[in-house]
C-alpha cells in the first residue's frame, strides 16, 4: 500500500521526471523544516523569556539604600481605595514586572447599580496612580489595567 503509494508521487521510469519529483519533495521537506524549527524557537522563548513576569514587589532606588515595597503592601494598599468606591468589589489584585515598567492588574466584581464602566476605569486609575505616587513615591507602575470578573444584578 505505502509502495504503491510511493510509486504513484514519483515516477521512477522517466529520470528527468524522477530528479524533478524528488528535488520538489527535497524543497518541501526542507521549507516545513524550517517552519518547525522557527515554530520550536518561539515556544522557547515564550516559555523561558515572557513578559510580564509576576513581580513580588517594587523595588524603590534610594542614594542611600533601597527601599522595597512588597506585593502585599501594594495589594492592601489598593484595597483600602475600595471603599470610595460603592458599587465594585475588588476581587484580585496581582503585580507583575513588564519590560516598560510594573502593571497592577485589579479584577472587578462590579454592581449594575453602579456608575458606569468608562467612569468607574478613570476614577479607578487616576486613585491609584496618584496613591503611588503621593503615599509611596513610586513612579515606575506605568499601566493599570482593570477586568471585571462579574456582575451582580442591582439590589
Amino acid at each position: 500500500m505505502i509502495k504503491d503509494f510511493i510509486n504513484r508521487m514519483i515516477d521512477f521510469s522517466d529520470p528527468e521526471m524522477f530528479n524533478f519529483q524528488t528535488g520538489y519533495l527535497t524543497g518541501l521537506a526542507v521549507a516545513l523544516a524550517i517552519i518547525l524549527i522557527f515554530l520550536f524557537v518561539r515556544i522557547f522563548f515564550m516559555i523561558f523569556f515572557r513578559f510580564p513576569k509576576r513581580a513580588s514587589g517594587i523595588l524603590i532606588p534610594d542614594e542611600k539604600g533601597d527601599v522595597f515595597v512588597s506585593s502585599r503592601a501594594i495589594v492592601s494598599m489598593i484595597a483600602s481605595l475600595e471603599k470610595n468606591f460603592p458599587s465594585v468589589d475588588f476581587e484580585k489584585i496581582k503585580l507583575f514586572h513588564g519590560r516598560s515598567g510594573y502593571i497592577v492588574h485589579i479584577h472587578l466584581l462590579l454592581s449594575a447599580s453602579g456608575m458606569g464602566l468608562p467612569e468607574l476605569n478613570r476614577l479607578v486609575k487616576e486613585q491609584v496612580f496618584a496613591k503611588f505616587r503621593d503615599s509611596l513615591g513610586i513612579s515606575s507602575v506605568g499601566e493599570i489595567r482593570i477586568s471585571v470578573s462579574d456582575t451582580t444584578p442591582a439590589t
